[in-house]
C-alpha cells in the first residue's frame, strides 16, 4: 500500500474534494460517478496503478488520479455550521468539549469561494 503525497481530502454531502497542496482543488459528486453521501473514515487506499479508492456508505469508488489534471486556482473555504445527524443544533446548550456523537455522524456545511482577476487588455 503506498501513500498519497500532499493531497488534502475536504469530504462534503455532495462528494469530496481531492486537493494536490496547495495548487489544485476539484469536487467529485453525482456528476463524475460519486454517487455516496459519505466517505468512510480511514477507508483510502492507494493500489499499484495510481487510482485512489475510498470506501463510501455506498461500497467502493475509484479515483483514477492519473487522468486528473486539476485546477489550478484553490477556492478560499469557511465552515459555516456543524450538524448532528444531518440535524441542525442550537450550539448554545453544548459546553466547548461536550460532543458525544460518532464523528460519522456529523455534518460541515461550508462556503467556497473562488476568485479570479480579469484582464482587460
Amino acid at each position: 500500500m503506498k501513500s498519497v503525497p500532499r493531497v488534502l481530502l475536504k469530504g462534503r454531502m455532495a462528494g469530496f474534494y481531492p486537493q494536490i497542496w496547495p495548487k489544485t482543488l476539484k469536487n467529485y459528486g453525482p456528476e463524475d460517478g460519486f454517487i455516496a453521501l459519505q466517505c468512510i473514515q480511514n477507508a483510502i487506499v492507494v493500489d499499484a496503478k495510481g487510482d485512489v479508492w475510498f470506501g463510501t456508505t455506498a461500497g467502493a469508488y475509484r479515483y483514477p488520479a492519473r487522468e486528473d489534471s486539476g485546477h489550478s486556482i484553490a477556492p478560499l473555504t469557511s465552515i459555516t455550521n456543524l450538524r448532528i445527524s444531518y440535524e441542525n443544533v442550537d450550539w448554545r446548550e453544548f459546553g466547548a468539549d461536550t460532543l458525544w456523537h460518532r464523528p460519522e455522524d456529523w455534518s460541515f456545511l461550508m462556503i467556497g469561494i473562488i476568485s479570479r482577476s480579469i484582464s482587460l487588455d
